[in-house]
């Protein structure tokens, strides 16, 4: 299991190889591809919300150095970064081997709800689910009154649409017949992400003039 506590300031090869020899787990997840903003968003959101964790972009499980396209990946993190709310504290970091390059992305756990295009997400074992209602309340426990509840039911939700949308879709063999669900699983990310950032806005104008 990958120690974020331990992880260095620049992540070098030893710390990638490491990692792949680990495996999968709670705390690391790998990708032969460079993911969709939509796809990158969601394994962020799940690390924040849950300890946090480091997602390895160009291994191709179980223990393959890919390489990954810098350019590419550069371009699809900065678009998966706006599009999350709740301030998680995250990086990305260039790792040269021999290879190819590995693209690194370290979340560290938030505090707050960490909601992305694709809705909330939480990390158990190796894989994501989405965040329920009642997690949601309790990461968004700094709101007064009967909203937080009413908030965190509206972005499970959400959430819970998007996430069976996909899993319907990606059975789906045609590439037309998923088009609109892809556009509306997208929109309805799209109205998560905007409640959670006018929450997480409105909360912060309130602690300032306390």
């Amino acid at each position: 299991m990958t120690q974020l506590a331990d992880l260095p300031s620049a992540p070098d090869e030893a710390f990638v190889r490491d990692c792949i020899a680990r495996g999968e787990d709670l705390h690391t997840e790998f990708k032969s591809n460079v993911p969709s903003f939509f796809a990158l968003g969601q394994i962020i959101s799940a690390f924040a919300n849950a300890d946090g964790g480091v997602v390895l972009l160009g291994i191709r499980e179980p223990d393959q150095i890919v390489g990954v396209d810098w350019a590419t990946l550069s371009r699809v993190f900065d678009r998966a970064m706006s599009s999350l709310s709740g301030g998680p504290n995250i990086y990305l970091h260039r790792v040269s081997t021999s290879d190819g390059d590995v693209g690194v992305v370290v979340v560290r756990p938030s505090t707050q709800a960490v909601v992305s295009a694709g809705g909330a997400f939480i990390r158990e074992a190796d894989r994501m689910r989405p965040l329920t209602a009642d997690e949601l309340r309790t990461k968004l426990g700094d709101i007064q009154g009967t909203a937080e509840a009413d908030i965190g039911n509206s972005i499970a939700e959400l959430t819970q649409v998007v996430q069976d949308m996909s899993d319907q879709l990606a059975q789906s063999r045609s590439f037309r017949a998923q088009l609109p669900g892809y556009m509306i699983g997208f929109l309805l990310g799209i109205i998560a992400s905007v409640i959670a950032s006018v929450i997480f806005a409105s909360n912060l104008i309130f602690r300032i003039f306390e």
